[in-house]
């Protein structure tokens, strides 16, 4: 597999001249084309900064992002916003659903701004609401549907445009257990079966055990990191929460 990340030596700082707070001291390290990559560490280590810069929703004030062959530092912010359309699919805690158009619409939204045409709009919108067992709802609104539907809408539409990155910032953080374990599932259907590439950040083990490695942060650099290997998820649980009593919880 070739990657489809490369993070080398990026440091962000906030503040003034004088009154600098570091958020990420030096981060490096690689993704592969679809890996399911989870990030972890402890609250202020830098994880969702990383994830911002990543997206150039944030800027980073040193270092270099290349993103399937593009220098992501470097862009304007019309470069970017176009780059975050074409390029990127988010996965958000809050769903980021719009009320006022139904599950076929949310889905289909971003595929109407890049220009598709409406046939191969119906076509993808179709195909992904099969893959994650949400056809079914396509004509209901946001508040007919559960916390877990949204999500799995939310993933979606995160996929439907096939981007080359999909970013997820604490996917499971405003759901009971059963619709987690739903989201994550559903995750893990869309990275094997479709090939999506995923970086998640997550402090909850039981959604880190999905991936196929973990990064874990600590002070704005990478700590160390786990591969899934040939283990089974349990046995991957078992291993993050070992990194995690090292790193003194989350």
């Amino acid at each position: 597999m070739d990657e489809i990340l490369k993070v080398e030596n990026v440091r962000k700082q906030y503040g003034g001249r004088y009154n600098k707070t570091p958020a990420l001291n030096g981060v490096s390290f690689s993704v592969k084309r679809s890996e399911f990559t989870g990030i972890m560490g402890p609250s202020g280590s830098g994880k969702t900064t990383l994830l911002n810069v990543i997206s150039t929703i944030d800027s980073a004030t040193s270092g270099n992002i290349i993103l399937d062959g593009q220098e992501v530092v470097k862009m304007n912010a019309n470069k970017s916003a176009k780059f975050r359309r074409e390029k990127l699919g988010f996965i958000f805690q809050d769903y980021n659903l719009l009320d006022t158009l139904n599950v076929h619409e949310n889905i289909a939204l971003a595929l109407s701004i890049q220009g598709e045409r409406p046939e191969l709009i119906d076509k993808n919108v179709e195909n992904i609401a099969r893959t994650l067992n949400i056809y079914d709802i396509l004509n209901k609104f946001p508040y007919q549907i559960s916390g877990g539907e949204k999500q799995r809408v939310s993933a979606a539409r995160a996929i439907v445009t096939n981007p080359s990155l999909v970013l997820a910032d604490e996917p499971t953080g405003a759901l009971d257990s059963k619709s987690a374990q739903m989201l994550m599932e559903t995750m893990q259907t869309i990275n094997l079966e479709i090939g999506a590439t995923i970086l998640m950040v997550t402090h909850d083990i039981f959604s880190a055990s999905f991936c196929k490695r973990i990064l874990f942060i600590k002070d704005g650099v990478v700590f160390t990191e786990l591969v899934c290997g040939s283990d089974t998820r349990n046995q991957f649980f078992d291993k993050i929460l070992n990194v995690i009593s090292l790193l003194g919880g989350l």
